[in-house]
């Protein structure tokens, strides 16, 4: 079996999209974490006055060690999904990166990065407490 059928075969496992912390192909209440994340990602970037590729290589760095870290933890994702976190989190920080006022300063982009990953860590707050 290829790669690309073990994809397609391990996505049509679980639903399209899910509401709950259960692991879904495209949609999942993870897939907000990953959306505060990349957001104070492409932040971080222009904080830290890094040129879009090579920021973009530290994205793709945090979001793969991430994503083993889910797997260590037993959080289970279908291959496909893991595959999609790391590309939203490249896109989402990209687009970040882009869209945020060039005039802004450094005191702007801390507290808007500080907004979204306090985001982050009650949304993953909010995961934790469903284990429970």
């Amino acid at each position: 079996m290829d790669i690309f059928s073990a994809l397609i075969t391990d996505a049509q496992q679980v639903p399209l999209a899910t509401f709950s912390w259960n692991e879904g192909v495209i949609f999942d209440l993870w897939t907000f974490i990953h959306i505060a994340v990349a957001i104070s990602g492409g932040t971080l970037i222009r904080l830290l006055k890094m040129r879009l590729a090579r920021g973009l290589l530290l994205i793709l760095v945090l979001a793969s060690v991430w994503e083993v870290f889910e797997y260590i933890t037993n959080v289970f994702e279908v291959y496909i999904n893991v595959i999609l976190d790391v590309v939203v989190a490249l896109i989402i920080s990209a687009v970040t990166y882009l869209v945020l006022p060039k005039d802004w300063s450094s005191d702007k982009l801390l507290k808007f990065f500080c907004v979204f990953l306090v985001i982050s860590v009650v949304l993953l707050g909010f995961r934790f407490l469903a284990l429970l």
